[in-house]
């Protein structure tokens, strides 16, 4: 924890280990909301190019959730703090990056002021992102897979049942088709002896139409209609 003065003009200790940190370092004032201090490697993140260049932006403009921004000034203002906070922030020329901040009190050009140090987490986050949308999709494609478990089981079953119908049917048909045999069967076997007489007097008839007497063909007719 940084607890000594750190000094605009002297390059203190204090101040050389800020300017070379490779974390991003930004010391506030946070009662007039305007950055008293920031180092290069808090300008590369913003996309500054310089510490003048990170010094002369708004802080306010950096920051993609405004009632965020709002709510974490009221904060350090009311001698709180923040630790290990993620959060949206926008470089100066306007891409989104995610940040992790850390707050704590320091003494600056004679007053109290806030150091905050910014870790560039936005591969994580982006990474972070990506698994999720990755799973989301896979969810999406096990719903997908479950939906269509679902309806080829019921088109299964669609079948089973018509399987089941078309089986009913062949056994109805194969009955059927017994009965009509049984039926013809006693149909041949019920005409056959009337046939057998019939075709005995058209034979007799047939055999004596020139000798046989009038009366005697008279009865074979009748017999025979």
């Amino acid at each position: 924890m940084l607890q000594n003065v750190v000094s605009p003009i002297k390059k203190t200790p204090a101040r050389a280990a800020l300017e070379q940190c490779p974390i991003g370092v930004a010391i506030l004032d946070t009662a007039n909301q305007e950055r008293l201090f920031a180092n290069q490697a808090l300008a590369d993140i913003f996309e500054a190019g310089s510490v003048a260049g990170m010094l002369a932006g708004e802080l306010r403009d950096t920051w993609v959730d405004q009632a965020e921004y709002a709510r974490l000034i009221k904060q350090l203002n009311d001698g709180q703090h923040f630790a290990n906070l993620e959060t949206e922030r926008l470089t100066l020329t306007g891409r989104p990056i995610w940040l992790l901040m850390n707050t704590q009190d320091l003494e600056f050009l004679g007053k109290a002021a806030k150091l905050v140090w910014h870790v560039d987490i936005t591969d994580r986050k982006e990474a972070e992102a990506a698994v999720v949308a990755s799973r989301e999709e896979l969810n999406y494609q096990i719903a997908e897979l479950r939906d269509r478990e679902e309806r080829l089981e019921e088109q299964a079953k669609t079948l089973v049942n018509l399987a089941e119908d078309q089986a009913e049917l062949r056994m109805e048909l194969q009955r059927l088709n017994q009965n009509k045999d049984k039926f013809f069967s006693i149909i041949a076997h019920d005409l056959r002896s009337p046939f057998n007489a019939l075709m005995g007097y058209t034979e007799l008839l047939t055999a004596g139409a020139r000798t046989m007497k009038r009366e005697v063909m008279a009865d074979y007719s009748a017999s025979v209609h």
